[in-house]
Parts: C-alpha cells; sequence; structure tokens
C-alpha cells in the first residue's frame, strides 16, 4: 500500500519497519528510492542482527540508516531535522 501511494503522490521522507510482509523495508526502500531518488529512507528494526540479515540479502548500492527500536518520537524528529537539513527537505 505505501508504494502504492507513493505512485500517486510525493514524498521526501520514508521510514518503515525492515521486517515486513510481504514486501520488506528494505525491498520498500529501494522501490521508494527509484521513484523518489532524493527522499531521505530510515529503516527500523527490533534487533540490528535481524535488520542485518535482511540487508545482507539485498543488494544495495544505498546505504539506509537502521534504527533501532523503541524510537523516542523527539529523537526522530532530531534526527530527521540534522539528516534533512543538509538536502533542504525540512
Amino acid at each position: 500500500q505505501a508504494l502504492e501511494l507513493a505512485r500517486v503522490s510525493s514524498f521526501d521522507i520514508l521510514v518503515t519497519d525492515v521486517m515486513m510482509e510481504p514486501m520488506n523495508g528494505v525491498e520498500l526502500a529501494k522501490a521508494f528510492c527509484e521513484i523518489y531518488p532524493e527522499a531521505q529512507i530510515f529503516l527500523i528494526s527490533g534487533t540490528t542482527e535481524a535488520a542485518a540479515t535482511v540487508l545482507a540479502d539485498f543488494e544495495c548500492e544505498q546505504a539506509f540508516p537502521l534504527l533501532k527500536k523503541p524510537i523516542y518520537p523527539g529523537d526522530l524528529i532530531e534526527l530527521l531535522r540534522v539528516r534533512c537539513s543538509s538536502s533542504a527537505s525540512l
């Protein structure tokens, strides 16, 4: 559903969980990059080990920042402010 929405709307940022079905977060991130190459993309996961396994299964030219749960709203906002200010997305 997120990918369908991305095709009909405009986005600067994607924050997605790694472990999802039927499409995992890395697959979504790669597809999102094709639509919005300048977008900021952040992956989240409960365990970095599981996320690393999923990431290893995909040959990604891009490095997606991996955030470990729990993610606190204030921390996420600050990360987005810092990361996106250099690309003028926020």
